[in-house]
């Protein structure tokens, strides 16, 4: 069979497919042949007013569960409908459990782009404020022209959200340029780049006559999958169990980091990262609290984080060094004594630029590292999202701590940081 060009791998992208009702239902033992080749799908869930999608449940019962692949839904945004109810609606479709929650944004029912930019702000802003992992899903054309024209100063949500792109005209190349110079949507923030509108469905088990199926590149890192077998759900004995969060968390995302212009959402990984840290040895802290713990206790040079600074939190914490490189039995040895390290990785692997991004090591399950990621706030293993510890990880930063914290202490701290249990 003469497969589709975009389907020839040696590639480096994960590969995916979006579908919708226009599809037809597909031959599963015919789809087999090209997973984990589809490592990823999305389907369209219904649009503003609340109707269904009628193949949405089916989709997704083929790509969560018999396929196991990541899977998303996506929900087409009709500017003249109340955003709040179109918010309503869609999680009253999917629930809230799903990996990804897009606005499809493409219809103007004759609204302005300030109307539909409105629009868009609130009904994702619904989602983000439910906890839901929201994505904007348009063309370049689309977000330059509509949602962020270039004289606007761009509001924080812009880059709140994943963003996904169709554009079936530029090669990755020069995608990856329209990507840098993108109005208001940083780069990083572009986590998937639709290819083309005209693979053919036969090769995905749809009939002869079939419409023709959209593919999608993941750009950055891997989809996060779940887990298949029982050997790879995360074996937690080796894991300090270190409570994830997230430094786009809505309750403290659009803080400014100390004293510069930078925010909490956009720079704010690595206090996020010593936050969690802070936290597992019994400090009553999250990221809102220690940015401003650690603004009053020259915690920052400009944006920057002073290693030392937090020493000052628990008598007998000690900064240990930050190593360069991937320095893997300092990692290991840390491990050993219980204690979580930081480490810098490459925020976009999918370029070229070595993007700064800090994620906070907390144990191995096998020969695999645990990490808690600020930029979503989940718990996954080192390699699914960046690839390779040994080359991948470019600093290490260790702490040591001979204190001690007694039960009773930790008791009263916990219970002062869960009033609404009490």
């Amino acid at each position: 069979m003469n497969l589709d060009p975009i389907l020839n791998v040696n590639r480096t992208e994960p590969f995916g497919i979006d579908v919708s009702s226009n599809n037809d239902f597909m031959d599963i033992d015919k789809l087999k042949n090209y997973i984990p080749k589809v490592s990823f799908a999305w389907a369209r869930s219904g649009m503003s007013w609340g109707w269904k999608d009628p193949k949405f449940d089916y989709f997704r019962d083929l790509y969560e569960n018999q396929l196991g692949v990541w899977f998303g839904a996506y929900h087409v945004m009709y500017p003249g409908e109340s955003p709040v109810n179109q918010a309503k609606k869609f999680v009253s479709i999917v629930g809230k459990d799903c990996r990804g929650y897009a606005w499809d944004v493409e219809l103007t029912h004759g609204k302005t782009p300030a109307q539909i930019r409105e629009c868009m702000r609130v009904c994702s802003l619904e989602l983000l404020n439910m906890g839901l992992p929201v994505w904007g899903y348009t063309s370049p054309g689309w977000a330059n022209g509509w949602i962020m024209p270039k004289q606007l100063v761009y509001p924080a949500w812009i880059n709140q959200i994943k963003w996904w792109f169709a554009q079936y005209t530029l090669s990755g190349v020069e995608y990856a340029g329209v990507c840098d110079i993108m109005n208001g949507v940083k780069r990083e923030n572009v986590y998937i780049h639709q290819t083309t509108s005209s693979l053919n469905g036969r090769l995905f088990g749809q009939p002869v006559g079939s419409p023709k199926t959209d593919g999608n590149r993941w750009l950055i890192g891997k989809p996060p999958m779940p887990p298949t077998s029982e050997d790879e759900i995360i074996d937690m004995t080796n894991v300090m169990n270190i409570d994830p969060l997230s430094q786009v968390d809505p309750r403290w995302k659009d803080i400014r980091l100390g004293n510069s212009a930078a925010t909490i959402g956009s720079d704010g990984c690595l206090m996020t990262g010593v936050t969690m840290f802070a936290r597992y040895l019994g400090v009553d802290t999250d990221p809102a609290k220690m940015n401003a713990w650690l603004t009053a206790n020259g915690g920052y040079y400009d944006k920057l984080f002073v290693w030392k600074s937090i020493e000052k939190l628990l008598p007998g914490l000690t900064f240990t060094a930050k190593y360069t490189g991937s320095n893997l039995d300092k990692i290991d040895e840390s491990l050993s004594r219980k204690m979580p390290c930081l480490v810098h990785v490459d925020y976009n692997p999918a370029t070229s630029l070595i993007d700064q991004h800090w994620v906070l090591i907390i144990g191995k399950s096998g020969a695999s590292y645990i990490i808690n990621d600020p930029r979503d706030g989940s718990r996954v293993r080192f390699e699914d999202v960046y690839g390779d510890p040994a080359t991948n990880i470019y600093n290490v930063a260790t702490y040591s701590f001979t204190g001690t914290i007694s039960d009773a202490e930790k008791l009263s701290r916990l219970w002062l940081a869960h009033p609404t249990l009490h």
